[in-house]
This record gives structure tokens, C-alpha cells and sequence, in this order.
């Protein structure tokens, strides 16, 4: 039962720390400086910055190569930033709980927040301006005063930083938290620069491959192999009944140990 409290009461205790703190909106604490609102039906002016995918091969099963540029600072203490986010942390796993629970009633539920809530933010970060409004609304991390014809974004990668900061707090000689994230595209398709920056920032490892998935048997078990792998073997047999239509796969996993 310790290794399940154990990150619920560190939320608590971010979320008590904020009592005593002047509110500050959300969306404040994680927009870019300078930020508008940005009008969703205007044409995009530059071209998407895209990054090329790997292969997906089994017989490689070497991480990402991470950038980390700018990662190279002090770890937060429990701060402002950290506080909201923690809360906002707690908001979302209550409602998902409430949800799956009511669904799973003959049945114990466990869920982590954090990495629900990291990878909302990660698939957020390779979404549309359109498509984008949904999840910062999901998340709380809309701006309540913006038109029905434009949206003000948050910094994504911003905010999974401070997701890491969080888990920071739990991280050390004890206590250990890691996150793995894997996501297949379709073969010859773009995935945004900032949709992988963000597997990075959310994760300690992530696994980008492409996959053609034209022969859909053999592509789930390309995945499924691959993951079993990645995983030290504990997520097996994760996928089923893949499609010929499929364009992405996302996973992420996190392990606790205490």
C-alpha cells in the first residue's frame, strides 16, 4: 500500500502548499511571454518542423537519443508552478477515477495522474490549434477569456518539465519513479519536432519508430515484440486487431518502486 500513497500524498501536500498563496490563473503560469490568442481558421505560415522516425527493428532496441538542451538546472523546490500543476494533477485523476470506477464496479482501479496527465500534454504538443482547445480545457490550462475563433496556447513543454520537477520530489535513494513512452507512427508520415521533444520531456526513455502498417498482423507483432523488449518484459501482448488505417500509437508506462 506504501508504493500506491506514497506519490497520492505528495500531491496532497503541493496541493495544501498552495492554500496559503495569491492565485494565480493557470493558463499564467504556463504561456509562453507575449502569448495571444491565436485565430484557429488562419492558414499555418511556415512549414511544420518535422523530424525523420527510425525504422521500427527489432533487433535494435536502443532509446532515443535525448536533447537536453536547456534541461542542464536545479531542481525546482515546491513552488508556484509546482503547487498548481499538482492540483490540476489531482482535479483530472479524481474525475478519470470516478469514471473508470463506475464502469469497473466488481473491480479494484489504479491509475496514475501524472501520467495521464504528461501524456495529454505530450499528444497536445503535436495537435492542432483546433484540436488543442479540447485538451487545455481537459487539462484546466485554457484561458477562460478567449474567443470562440482563436485560442491562447500554454507551453507544453513548460509544463512537463514541471511534471518532472514533481517527480523529482518522490526520485531518490529509496523511492524511484520512471516513465517509458513509445509511439508508432505510419510509415512515411511527419511527426511534429515538438510531439517528440515532449515524449523526451515527459519521459526517462521514449521509443519513436515508424511502421508500415499495410500488413496488419505483422505489424502488431512487430509492436507488440518491441515493447515486450523495452519493457523488460512487462507489458506484453499490449495490442490487439490492428488496422490497416492505423496512423499512430502512443504508450507510456511508469513504475514505481519504494
Amino acid at each position: 500500500m506504501r508504493h500506491i500513497f506514497c506519490p497520492l500524498l505528495l500531491l496532497s501536500c503541493l496541493s495544501v502548499g498552495l492554500a496559503n498563496r495569491v492565485y494565480v490563473h493557470p493558463f499564467n503560469l504556463f504561456a509562453s511571454e507575449n502569448v495571444s490568442c491565436e485565430t484557429i481558421k488562419t492558414e499555418v505560415t511556415k512549414p511544420l518542423e518535422t523530424v525523420p522516425l527510425t525504422p521500427l527493428n527489432n533487433d535494435s532496441v536502443v532509446p532515443d537519443t535525448r536533447d537536453f538542451t536547456g534541461t542542464d538546472r536545479l531542481k525546482q523546490n515546491v513552488t508556484q508552478r509546482t503547487a498548481v500543476l499538482a492540483e490540476l494533477l489531482n482535479s483530472l485523476g479524481l474525475r478519470m477515477y470516478k469514471a473508470l470506477s463506475s464502469k469497473q464496479k466488481d473491480s479494484n482501479t489504479l491509475l496514475s495522474p501524472m501520467n495521464t496527465f504528461g501524456s495529454l500534454v505530450t499528444l497536445y504538443l503535436g495537435a492542432s490549434k483546433k484540436t488543442a482547445i479540447p485538451y487545455q480545457q481537459m487539462l484546466g490550462l485554457n484561458r477562460d477569456t478567449d474567443r470562440d475563433d482563436c485560442v491562447s496556447l500554454v507551453d507544453g513543454h513548460n509544463v512537463l518539465r514541471t511534471l518532472q520537477d514533481i517527480n523529482s520530489l518522490v526520485d531518490g535513494p529509496k523511492d524511484e519513479i520512471n516513465t517509458r513512452v513509445w509511439a508508432f507512427a505510419r510509415k512515411g508520415a511527419d511527426l511534429s519536432k515538438d510531439f517528440v521533444q515532449g515524449t523526451q520531456d515527459f519521459s526517462d526513455t521514449s521509443y519513436i519508430r515508424a511502421v508500415d502498417f499495410s500488413q496488419p498482423q505483422e505489424a502488431e507483432t512487430q509492436v507488440n515484440n518491441f515493447i515486450q523488449k523495452t519493457s523488460d518484459r512487462k507489458i506484453t501482448s499490449l495490442f490487439k486487431d490492428l488496422s490497416s488505417t492505423t496512423d499512430l500509437l502512443f504508450v507510456s508506462s511508469v513504475h514505481f518502486k519504494g
